[in-house]
C-alpha cells in the first residue's frame, strides 16, 4: 500500500495554448492552464499589491474576451532564473472570486472547446 498522497482538486484544469493571456493595470501574465474555479498564470517580475483583482482575460484562438474577472490570489510561487538577473518568473494560482453569470458561461463555453 502507497503512502504517497494524490492530488485532490474540485475542479479538473485544462492547458491553454501559448496566446492566452491576461492583464490588469500594469500586469500581463500567460494563463497556463484553467479550470471552473479559477486560473494558473506565469508572470514575470510580478508585484501583487491586493490579494483580488480584476482582470481581462483574452484567448485569441478561441475569439474569447472577458472584461473585469474578479480574481483572488491563492498561491504564487517564484523561480530565480539567475542569481545575477533580477528577472524571474512567478507562477500564480488565482479563483475566480464571484464572477458574473455571463462570466461564468464564458468560462464554460471556453473550457468545453479544450475537452
Amino acid at each position: 500500500m502507497s503512502c504517497v498522497p494524490t492530488e485532490q482538486r474540485e475542479h479538473k484544469r485544462y492547458p491553454l495554448t501559448d496566446d492566452t493571456v491576461i492583464s490588469c493595470a500594469i500586469n500581463f501574465g500567460q494563463v497556463i492552464d484553467i479550470s471552473e474555479g479559477g486560473l494558473a498564470i506565469k508572470y514575470i517580475n510580478l508585484d501583487l499589491q491586493e490579494d483580488c483583482w480584476q482582470a481581462t482575460l483574452h484567448c485569441r484562438e478561441k475569439k474569447l474576451l472577458i472584461k473585469e474577472l474578479p480574481l483572488k490570489l491563492t498561491h504564487v510561487s517564484e523561480i530565480q532564473f539567475s542569481p545575477f538577473s533580477p528577472v524571474y518568473t512567478q507562477t500564480v494560482g488565482v479563483k475566480f472570486n464571484g464572477p458574473s453569470d455571463v462570466q461564468k458561461d464564458q468560462i464554460r463555453q471556453l473550457i468545453a472547446t479544450l475537452e
